[in-house]
């Protein structure tokens, strides 16, 4: 058996996901979902989400089975532990240790590589379908998506603003940074129409001046995961520093995409050469 925690937002959940189906899936073994950070959290702005996704098999581990395999924080001090059995990330690169683990394993990370998913891509592909069409609203948008030469633009604020301690953590991308990216776009594609998605659209309207075509495409009426997948349904992307837009250039199924990621995706200084696809554009 093998047993993930996930936490965070959808973007964190999928790279949870995707890393411990892909090892289940090599392993031959089953999977199940520690949920209890959901369940201690008192966030209503952060919940189990993959229940959206076409992914056949989602069962909640029970506490024995979770007391079976996770040591307690004392043990985990003293380093008493089996650490082939309790697996924590012990960096943010890739470690290629995981794709070797056999047996019963907890798995306690973020896994934010698709090296740790590539063997199997096609599966995850196909089980981050939505389960459910989108709403009519969303399908508006995306059969505009579809006929336009469709750049996305996604402009993460909200939590990397308001709270001190996540924006000490993560920041912002600059206005350089999407202005640099967005005239790199104009000089590869003809007649680009740029589709903006954003948790502050009202900051977006205001600071960020784009001469050309533009949809505002974020308000209320759209999922947050149905605006992943009309990120993923345009021709190209311009992401943030956001696991939640890095998913949607991913997911693109054009071959001859764009994808434009930051090269300073955290304040601290991290190296990410592992977290962005060889082919996409990082400045």
């Amino acid at each position: 058996m093998i047993i993930v925690k996930l936490s965070g937002g959808l973007g964190n959940q999928m790279f949870q996901y995707a890393a411990s189906r892909s090892l289940a899936l090599r392993n031959i073994d089953i999977l199940k979902f520690d949920l209890s950070w959901f369940k201690n959290l008192g966030d209503a702005n952060r919940y189990f989400k993959l229940y959206v996704f076409n992914i056949i098999n989602i069962a909640e581990a029970t506490e024995e089975e979770i007391r079976n395999l996770k040591p307690t924080r004392l043990l985990r001090f003293l380093k008493l532990y089996n650490q082939r059995m309790y697996f924590k990330e012990k960096y943010f690169n890739f470690d290629p240790e995981i794709l070797k683990l056999k047996g019963d394993i907890y798995l306690d990370g973020y896994w934010q590589s698709e090296k740790y998913f590539k063997d199997f891509d096609s599966v995850i592909r196909q089980e981050f379908n939505l389960k459910n069409p989108i709403s009519v609203e969303a399908q508006n948008i995306s059969l505009k998506i579809i006929s336009d030469n469709s750049v996305s633009i996604h402009v993460r604020r909200g939590d990397y603003v308001s709270s001190p301690k996540t924006f000490a953590y993560h920041g912002v991308c600059s206005l350089p940074y999407y202005k640099q990216a967005i005239d790199i776009m104009k000089g590869k594609l003809k007649n680009p129409v740029f589709y903006i998605f954003s948790d502050d659209m009202q900051w977006v309207k205001e600071k960020l001046k784009i001469d050309g075509d533009i949809v505002y495409v974020s308000r209320l009426e759209i999922k947050d995961y149905e605006e992943m997948i009309l990120m993923s349904q345009c021709k190209n992307n311009i992401i943030a520093n956001s696991s939640f837009s890095w998913w949607a250039g991913w997911l693109n199924k054009n071959h001859q995409k764009i994808v434009i990621a930051p090269q300073k995706w955290f304040n601290l200084q991290k190296n990410i050469k592992d977290l962005i696809p060889e082919k996409w554009i990082c400045i």
